[in-house]
């Protein structure tokens, strides 16, 4: 029995000695000349280590983990870590960035970072001083964090002035921080969301703004109908501006009818004026409204919805941009006139239900693409995109019947009854309200 006992604590003692030297320091941080508390350091092997979670309070970068890849992002980068595969031992992606030479460690669960090999790769400085137990960490004026702050500042100070009530939601907040230097630094590109912004649907964003506040989303021909730059309070520089997309143009009240309204918010100045065909990369994080005038001079008032942007550039600057960046790749390029061209036959796009068929008929002739049409419910199945013959030809026709529901069921009209179709081209989507005639 006494050498059963004696084998079993011999094993204890070699599983203690087995594990990494590890301690919780009462180690001091000092950040910028000052003292900052609530940061939890471990020591490992001699390594000062902090959780993942402590990275906001030292360097003002959020941090997450991304489990399918074993990956730990901190401050942007959650994009590419989706796109990697799962690694043997733990990644560590810094601002996009895939980093070597730091070693993760988990303990109960929770990823931990070696403080002073992560300060660099944060444009930080670090050192440690043994006898005051103490780790200096010296933030450079021009990190993200910085950028950050001073940008959301803007945004606040620019909301509070012209957003009509609308303010950043949480959700909002949290997604511009996270890609914050796209968003605010001052050496941003012009495109700097572009592989992050998701295309949207026209009316996709007026439909639910709510199901947009934590998304990038990329607005294309978005005319601009007012632009102003202001100086804010705090020295920073911010153009707003109200523009649309689709609808048509009355004449008689030099306005446009049935267009989506946007209040554009953007840090910075631009090259953009009244007129202007715009590019915008950013964040939709609420409704307000706007006063416009009706076919008939009748004054209503119409939706609008604000967004933060990241980017805000014009069409021909676009073009510009991305024409140097495919020199060397093959294929057109369409210019922003072409593209002006598709998007006014969208918008003259006539749509009809009689005889048991739905007409589409293009009026100008620039050889859209149809990807879907869509009667309430109802889908008609397009297994690749059909070109849409000329008016000479006599446009589209199908079936009303052709058109099922999840179910299966024919689409089965009933006379006085108002329906809406959604049509979605190579160049945008349209929706119009019709009944059979």
């Amino acid at each position: 029995m006494k050498k059963i006992i004696a084998s079993f604590m011999a094993i204890i003692m070699l599983l203690t000695f087995a594990v990494p030297a590890l301690a919780a320091d009462k180690t001091k941080l000092v950040v910028n000349g000052k003292t900052v508390s609530g940061v939890e350091f471990k020591t490992i092997k001699g390594i000062i280590y902090i959780p993942l979670k402590n990275t906001k309070t030292i360097f003002g970068v959020s941090s997450s983990f991304h489990k399918e890849s074993n990956t730990v992002v901190v401050g942007t980068g959650i994009d590419v870590a989706k796109k990697q595969k799962r690694a043997t031992t733990t990644r560590l992606i810094v601002n996009g960035k895939i980093t070597t030479g730091v070693n993760i460690s988990t303990l109960n669960n929770t990823p931990y970072v070696p403080l002073l090999k992560l300060a660099p790769t944060l444009s930080a400085t670090a050192s440690w001083k043994d006898q005051t137990k103490t780790v200096t960490i010296t933030l450079k004026s021009s990190t993200s964090s910085t950028a950050g702050t001073v940008g959301l500042e803007s945004m606040k100070i620019a909301l509070s002035k012209y957003g009509k009530g609308v303010s950043l939601t949480s959700a909002s907040s949290k997604i511009i921080t996270q890609y914050q230097n796209q968003f605010f630094s001052k050496s941003r590109t012009p495109l700097s969301l572009d592989k992050i912004a998701k295309a949207v649907a026209q009316g996709e964003i007026a439909k639910d703004v709510t199901k947009f506040q934590s998304s990038i989303v990329n607005l294309t021909f978005v005319d601009i109908d007012q632009i102003t730059e202001t100086k804010l309070s705090n020295g920073q520089t911010v153009t707003h501006a109200i523009g649309h997309t689709g609808g048509k143009y009355n004449e008689m009240t030099e306005s446009w009818v049935d267009s989506t309204y946007y209040q554009i918010f953007y840090l910075g100045s631009t090259k953009i004026f009244k007129g202007s065909g715009t590019t915008v990369n950013g964040v939709p994080i609420g409704k307000s409204t706007i006063d416009l005038v009706s076919n008939v001079g009748v004054e209503y008032t119409a939706p609008m919805y604000v967004v933060v942007a990241g980017n805000f550039l014009n069409s021909i600057d676009e073009y510009d941009i991305r024409k140097e960046a495919s020199d060397n790749n093959t294929g057109p390029i369409l210019f922003p006139d072409e593209l002006s061209d598709a998007q006014k036959a969208l918008e003259k796009l006539s749509v009809t239900m009689s005889d048991g068929k739905l007409k589409i008929l293009d009026e100008w002739g620039v050889d859209l693409k149809i990807k879907s049409i869509q009667v309430m419910d109802y889908e008609y199945a397009i297994s690749s995109p059909i070109s849409l013959p000329n008016k000479y030809e006599g446009g589209l026709s199908i079936e009303l019947d052709s058109l099922k529901n999840s179910n299966g069921e024919s689409f089965a009209p009933v006379n006085g009854v108002v329906y809406f179709i959604k049509i979605v081209t190579d160049a945008g989507e349209v929706i119009r309200s019709e009944s059979l005639s």
